[in-house]
């Protein structure tokens, strides 16, 4: 009630804005909470950019794809989605003229009230007479894949990571998760081929749903316990019928097989997590507080501290520290564990800074919900462009080396470990730019 209170209120306003706060790590998120863009799906759905543009050729071509996005083929080849709008316009014309008394297709969407809007503008670009003129204020998305994978390929220089979660160039979008189950079967096969009890137990049963979560959240940092519990939850879910005094034996081998087929596929990402982890730790064991500097220049600053018995209260939402927290002492575990996503966080805040500095530069419409890169669809090109070069040029710096050097400036009582460097090549961070599905 409260949303559609907010959305009564700002329903005739010409034009407002959305103030932002930032958290440590840089990362930006809208301050009003009942309505804005990174909410829920009918908060988004509703929302419009306050000035419109040309949709132009090749913003017809972005909205059509915008639109087989969201009707869930956002796994398909860019001609796939078109071929797919072509086939089903009449289904998406019915959503937009009737979305009470039609077909109602919109309503089994995973996002039907940003499908809707989406239907409605492709609609009225239709019926417009000629969609090229058409102008539209619908803010078309594109998005990453599985970012903080990007992050750490780019880090690690991982050729085979990089094509899985498409920096690097491909025919059609690549599905990290389904290539880490295929290692992750090889590995099965190869423990069959020697009669292994759980490799026998889970033959047949491992595929993409089961470890996908624990792919997802391998980047921030999943423990080994919170894996296992991961794919316990969702071999029960899949296997209402799976042995249940077997279930730890096989989530535990399903764990470490996940994360050995991790550590292949991004085996200079795992080298960079585990340094990351060990130099912040180094840095903390000192009691210093763990910083460090964003390419951007923003300061950043690790909160983990030790809390006493009584130094805190509990609450429903929240724990209030009652001591000023820089007297309480440094928590090294804490700071080790956190700051290897958190420092991806920083990276991928970075890019996102970077491109709406130069977009705004470009007079191009710009938003953002972490590493989902709005605009109008007329400009998506220009966008991506832009996205693409600023990847490439945050990429192209020593991050890693500057990082080690803050660490020993700031704390040169501290012992930093040199950058580690993966075995093999890697490979040229340029080919973002001709890599179509990097964001789309």
């Amino acid at each position: 009630m409260l949303k559609l209170d907010v959305l009564r209120e700002m329903r005739d306003e010409e034009q407002f804005y959305f103030p932002h706060n930032m958290d440590f790590r840089g990362r930006v998120y809208p301050i009003p909470g009942h309505l804005n863009h990174m909410g829920s799906d009918i908060g988004r759905g509703v929302l419009a950019f306050s000035t419109g543009r040309p949709l132009g050729v090749r913003g017809f071509y972005w909205l059509q794809i915008h639109l087989a996005n969201l009707a869930g083929k956002d796994k398909a080849s860019h001609q796939e989605r078109l071929d797919y709008v072509l086939e089903n316009q009449q289904t998406f014309v019915d959503c937009a003229l009737k979305p009470l008394s039609g077909t109602r297709e919109w309503l089994n969407k995973d996002d039907p009230w940003q499908f809707l809007a989406a239907c409605m503008e492709f609609t009225e670009a239709l019926l417009s007479g000629d969609p090229i003129t058409y102008i539209s204020s619908l803010p078309v998305h594109q998005d990453g894949t599985c970012n903080g994978l990007q992050h750490y390929s780019a880090l690690g220089g991982d050729a085979m990571g990089a094509k899985s979660v498409n920096v690097l160039p491909s025919e059609r979008p690549q599905d990290v998760y389904n290539d880490v189950v295929q290692i992750i079967l090889k590995l099965i096969q190869s423990d069959l081929e020697q009669n292994h009890p759980t490799a026998q137990l889970l033959d047949g049963k491992v595929e993409r749903k089961i470890v996908k979560q624990t792919i997802m959240t391998s980047v921030y940092g999943v423990t080994f316990i919170g894996a296992r519990k991961q794919i316990h939850n969702a071999l029960r879910d899949r296997y209402p019928n799976f042995p249940e005094e077997r279930m730890f034996e096989a989530t535990v081998y399903l764990a470490s097989k996940t994360f050995e087929a991790i550590g292949e596929m991004f085996e200079g990402a795992n080298l960079i997590m585990k340094w990351l982890s060990k130099g912040a730790n180094a840095v903390c064991k000192g009691g210093n507080v763990l910083t460090w500097q964003t390419p951007l220049g923003l300061p950043v600053q690790q909160p983990y501290r030790k809390a006493g018995k009584f130094d805190h209260v509990n609450t429903l939402l929240q724990q209030v520290v009652l001591k000023n927290a820089d007297e309480l002492p440094i928590n090294a575990r804490r700071n080790a564990t956190a700051f290897p996503p958190n420092y991806v966080h920083s990276l991928d805040s970075t890019h996102m800074m970077l491109t709406a500095i130069e977009c705004d530069e470009r007079n191009l419409t710009f938003a953002s919900v972490h590493d989902s890169y709005w605009t109008h669809a007329g400009s998506i090109d220009e966008m991506n462009g832009v996205l693409r070069d600023q990847f490439v040029q945050l990429y192209s710096k020593p991050l890693l080396d500057n990082l080690r050097n803050y660490w020993m400036d700031q704390n040169p009582d501290v012992h930093i470990d040199p950058v580690p460097v993966k075995k093999g090549k890697g490979f040229d961070i340029n080919l973002v730019r001709e890599s179509p599905y990097f964001f789309h």
